[in-house]
C-alpha cells in the first residue's frame, strides 16, 4: 500500500496544506531563544490581514497551548497551534531559524515551526494536515529546500511540490 488511508465515507473536507499556507504566512529568519519566543515573533511578523483571527487571541491560546504539552516532534520540528472558535478552515504557517531554535529538556533545537490552528473540526489538522507536514519534514530533499528558500514564495512552492508525495 502507498498513500494515506482515508475512510471513503468521510464527511470532513480534505485539506491540502498548499491551500492554507499563504506566502504572507511564511516568516524566515526566526532567531529566539525559546519556542515561545519563537511564536511571538512568528505572529508579530505576519499581517494581521492574513490572519483570520486577532492575532492577540491566537498568540495567547498558542502559548497557553505549548505551555500545556510541548509541540515539539523531533526532528528540528514543532506544530505550535490552538484550537480556535471562530475559524471556519485550518490556518497553516511556517516559520524557519536557521540558527535554531532551543528547546526545553533536550539537547536539539527546532528548526521549522508550523502551525494549524483546527477549527470546530480538529480531526481534520490533527488527521490530515499534521502527517502532510511530518512526511514533508521526513524527506531529505524537502527539507533541503525549505533550507535554501530564499523567498516566501519559495517555501509555498517546495511544499506545493512535495505535498502529492504525502498523501
Amino acid at each position: 500500500m502507498v498513500g494515506t488511508i482515508e475512510d471513503e465515507f468521510e464527511s470532513e473536507p480534505k485539506i491540502f496544506m498548499a491551500d492554507a499556507l499563504t506566502p504572507g504566512r511564511v516568516v524566515l529568519g526566526i532567531d529566539a531563544s525559546s519556542l515561545e519566543e519563537a511564536i511571538g515573533q512568528v505572529f508579530g511578523r505576519i499581517a494581521s490581514t492574513e490572519l483570520p483571527l486577532p492575532v492577540d487571541r491566537i498568540v495567547k491560546a498558542v502559548l497557553e497551548r505549548e505551555r500545556a504539552m510541548s509541540t515539539y516532534l523531533g526532528n528540528a520540528l514543532a506544530i505550535p497551534h490552538a484550537r480556535l472558535e471562530g475559524l471556519d478552515k485550518p490556518v497553516l504557517l511556517f516559520a524557519r531559524s536557521d540558527a535554531g531554535i532551543p528547546i526545553k529538556g533536550r539537547e536539539d533545537k527546532a528548526h521549522f515551526l508550523s502551525s494549524c490552528s483546527p477549527p470546530r473540526a480538529p480531526r481534520a489538522c490533527r488527521c490530515a494536515c499534521w502527517p502532510r507536514i511530518c512526511g514533508l519534514i521526513d524527506s531529505e530533499y524537502v527539507v533541503e529546500r525549505l533550507r535554501r528558500a530564499e523567498t516566501h514564495a519559495a517555501v509555498v512552492e517546495a511544499i506545493r511540490a512535495a505535498e502529492p508525495m504525502t498523501q
